[in-house]
C-alpha cells in the first residue's frame, strides 16, 4: 500500500516536471530568430557549390536552339542510365561523332533516375548540359523531361556557366 503510494507520488511529480520541460522548450524558441521558409514566395538560396539537376543550355548561334550536338557522351557516361539521346541524321550523312551541325531529336533525362552526380556536365565537349541550381523537381506526373522541358532561359545558362568556370579548378601533381 505504503509502495503503491509513493508510486503515484513520483510519477505525478515526473509528469509535471516533464510537461514543465516541455513547455520551457517551447517558450525559449519562441524568442529566437525564425528560419521557416514562406515557400512559394521565398527560395531557398543555393550555396555556392551546390550541384543541382541536370539542365541543357541554348545555343549561342543563329539558327540553332540547343548547344547540344548530339554526340551521345552524356549518355554513354550516366551510370545509372537517366538520359536518352537520338540525333537527327545528318544532311551531308557524314557520320562524325562531333559534327557541330546536328542537334537531337530526342533528348530526355529520367529524373527518378538521375543520382545528380555531374558526370554528363564533365562529359559534354561544347557545354551543352550544365547542372542548374534547381533542388525542386516536384511536378505532377512528369519524370521524364523532354528536351523542350530541359532548356535553360539564355541568361540564366550564361550565369551558370559562368560560375562553373569560375569554379573550375585544376590540380598540379608535383612529385
Amino acid at each position: 500500500m505504503f509502495f503503491s503510494l509513493m508510486k503515484k507520488f513520483f510519477y505525478n511529480i515526473f509528469t509535471v516536471l516533464a510537461l514543465f520541460k516541455g513547455l520551457f522548450i517551447t517558450l525559449s524558441h519562441m524568442f529566437k530568430k525564425k528560419v521557416t521558409l514562406q515557400y512559394p514566395e521565398e527560395k531557398w538560396k543555393t550555396p555556392s557549390g551546390y550541384r543541382g539537376f541536370p539542365r541543357l543550355v541554348p545555343s549561342d548561334k543563329e539558327g540553332r536552339t540547343y548547344r547540344c550536338v548530339s554526340c551521345k557522351l552524356c549518355e554513354a557516361i550516366c551510370p545509372s542510365d537517366a538520359i536518352y539521346i537520338e540525333p537527327n541524321e545528318p544532311d551531308d550523312k557524314s557520320h562524325f561523332l562531333l559534327d557541330l551541325n546536328r542537334s537531337p531529336k530526342v533528348f530526355d533525362i529520367h529524373m527518378g533516375r538521375c543520382i545528380v552526380c555531374g558526370l554528363c556536365e564533365e562529359a559534354c565537349p561544347v557545354e551543352a548540359i550544365t547542372m542548374s541550381e534547381e533542388h525542386i523537381i516536384s511536378q505532377y506526373d512528369q519524370h521524364v523531361r523532354h528536351k523542350e522541358d530541359l532548356l535553360l532561359p539564355q541568361e540564366y545558362a550564361k550565369h551558370l556557366l559562368e560560375k562553373k568556370r569560375k569554379f573550375t579548378f585544376t590540380t598540379k601533381i608535383s612529385i
